[in-house]
């Protein structure tokens, strides 16, 4: 686990595990190097579009997120991020 923040990693497995939300789908992007036009034509294919506009702020507040360092202003982004961790998460142990 991260020295940072603990929940990083399984925070990272969760999302990548369980790639059909928003950030999930920015994060796994962001994992392989691609450009947010990239992403949001990688997940427009996978059938699951991504607002092209909001990408960049995704990638933002996802980087941010996992770093334990997101400021005042984005904290409703970041809630949404811990928001799906908590609830595909649970989604994963009741399986």
């Amino acid at each position: 686990m991260s020295d940072q923040n603990p929940f990083r990693d399984k925070i990272k497995q969760i999302l990548l595990q369980h790639g059909r939300s928003r950030y999930a789908k920015v994060l796994i992007g962001m994992n392989q190097n691609l450009i947010d036009a990239e992403i949001a034509v990688a997940a427009a294919a996978a059938g699951e579009p991504v607002n092209g506009d909001q990408i960049t702020e995704f990638c933002r507040n996802v980087q941010l997120t996992l770093d334990d360092k997101l400021a005042k202003h984005g904290a409703p982004i970041e809630c949404a991020v811990w928001k799906q961790h908590a609830s595909v998460g649970s989604a994963a142990v009741n399986r």
